[in-house]
């Protein structure tokens, strides 16, 4: 009975919708929803800038008829921009061209149509990082696919969250606090508990009502800053301000201007599209905005977003796709200050949250103050995490972790070290058979036979595959019992004429002692 009474309300909903915009086509023809005939006034209007009073008029006609331009079947949105000319318009977000019944200007306004298609909450499908995970990647509720972790963010008491959105932190208002959140997301192979990184602790709820009106998709995850760092990976655009863009009173945490987003260059890091670069395009946007079920008209399940900021890519790649929800967008300069928290896209546009509404609403701020730097070197990463200038396996920290045990090859078999620390140097390492075969073994092969007037001394046939445990030859240049000293260095050889100052074959002698031969036959060394 819930089912039917739903669908049909939904049925009810549209056709009114209908009928609606029938008669709001009757009522533009009127002339007083649309006042075509008077002049655009010049003096509010024409050249941009930051203050130009025509972005607030643009703003206040916007909000005057914003129930009547959103009844419109076929508008998913508005917003307020900047015409080509210069000129603050009032832009129609649109499922599709030519749709009847928008004006071409309200109360002096221009009108200018966007065909965006519906805007849908970006969730989609990464990899999965060593902690402290860095931003910008996968993560999720266990019960969604993947969104991005945004930002790491504090309060006033120094506890550090995960920022990201309700739809991947919350799944959408179905989570509880305390539910574990992922990295990555379980799209990306996520797993609890293995993969947890911290626990859902409040969220922003979506209101779905046919009346209902949101300001964000937002929610934070308890963590610590052994499991989240605060800087994208290498490739992204670094560490996000403290300072959120064009808000010189700290205090209150909110923009001193709207106006000023308009036409300002961003950037944002994300799960799928990784560093993309755009330009806010519209402000104070309305729209809807498709959670579930986004095929059918009839089910589909939509809420209504107010005070919006709206994205357009400045390259011919899109700004975001799916899985990029939840990424933090930040100017695209060297002080990438926040400006909003990305949550929904179509094909054109991309829909961002207002970062000091978001800030705001759960009293923290983004932690950009010192970056991560955790005391030992994460092996794997491309980043120098402990500030010492050695990166993964150049660093001391790394020369026993998994990721910087390579097997002895190549050019590392010839250079006196015990590369992959198992106690087997260069040719004693089974690892360098075939290369030191090639080297040292007669043509070049080795045949488990050693021939002592053919191979050479460092011929696997010959050397064995056992490290000695002490020097067996205190001359051959090689660390044989692999203990970091080699030949006379080693109290091995101590006691070897080869380390005594011995005379070379051939050269006179009056004992064995004197000879690195060990023989003194004749007078001479033999």
């Amino acid at each position: 009975m819930k089912f039917f009474s739903r669908r049909y309300f939904k049925i009810f909903i549209v056709y009114v919708g209908i009928i609606f915009s029938l008669s709001l086509v009757q009522w533009v023809g009127t002339g007083a929803f649309l006042k075509s005939t008077l002049a655009e006034s010049s003096d509010i209007t024409i050249g941009f800038y930051k203050d130009n009073p025509g972005i607030g008029k643009a703003i206040e006609v916007q909000n005057r008829y914003k129930a009547q331009l959103i009844g419109i079947p076929g508008v998913v949105g508005i917003g307020t921009g900047i015409g080509p000319n210069g000129h603050a318009v009032i832009r129609v977000f649109t499922r599709r061209t030519g749709l009847p019944g928008i004006p071409e200007k309200l109360d002096d306004m221009p009108v200018h149509v966007k065909v965006t298609g519906d805007f849908i909450a970006l969730d989609d499908p990464a990899a999965r990082f060593d902690r402290p995970v860095p931003i910008g990647v996968s993560t999720g509720h266990p019960d969604i696919t993947a969104g991005t972790l945004g930002a790491r963010v504090i309060d006033g008491d120094g506890d550090v969250y995960a920022l990201s959105n309700n739809h991947v932190y919350a799944n959408i208002n179905s989570a509880s606090l305390g539910d574990p959140a992922l990295q990555p997301g379980s799209y990306d192979d996520g797993v609890y508990p293995d993969d947890q990184i911290g626990e859902l602790c409040g969220f922003n709820p979506i209101d779905f009502s046919v009346f209902g009106s949101n300001t964000m998709d937002a929610a934070i995850a308890c963590t610590t800053p052994n499991e989240v760092g605060n800087a994208t990976l290498m490739g992204g655009y670094g560490m996000p301000s403290s300072q959120i863009f064009n808000d010189s009173d700290p205090v209150d945490g909110v923009f001193d201007n709207l106006n000023t987003l308009l036409l300002q260059p961003v950037q944002k890091f994300g799960r799928t599209t990784g560093l993309t670069h755009g330009e806010i395009t519209e402000i104070n946007v309305t729209t809807m905005v498709c959670y579930a079920y986004c095929d059918n008209i009839l089910f589909a399940e939509y809420a209504w977003f107010d005070d919006q900021i709206a994205i357009s890519s400045v390259t011919s790649d899109a700004f975001s796709l799916g899985g990029d929800s939840g990424s933090l967008v930040v100017t695209d300069d060297s002080y990438n200050n926040p400006v909003g928290l990305l949550f929904a896209g179509s094909s054109t546009t991309t829909l961002a949250n207002r970062i000091d509404l978001v800030l705001n609403q759960f009293e923290v701020s983004i932690d950009g103050s010192q970056p991560t730097v955790p005391g030992d070197e994460i092996c794997n990463n491309g980043t120098d995490d402990d500030s010492d200038d050695l990166i993964d396996c150049e660093d001391s920290d790394c020369f026993e972790d998994p990721a910087c045990l390579n097997t002895e090859s190549g050019n590392l078999c010839f250079d006196k070290e015990d590369n992959d620390q198992d106690l087997a140097i260069d040719c004693y390492d089974t690892d360098c058979k075939d290369e030191c075969a090639t080297e040292y073994c007669f043509k070049g092969i080795a045949d488990e036979n050693c021939n002592p007037q053919k191979d050479g001394p460092l011929c696997p046939d010959c050397l064995g595959t056992t490290q000695p445990d002490t020097e067996i030859e205190c001359g051959n240049n090689i660390d044989d019992d692999a203990d970091d000293l080699t030949d006379c260095d080693d109290p091995d050889c101590f006691s070897s004429p080869n380390c005594d100052d011995c005379q070379p074959k051939g050269s006179f002698c009056d004992m064995d002692g004197d000879c690195c031969s060990g023989k003194c036959r004749g007078g001479k060394c033999r």
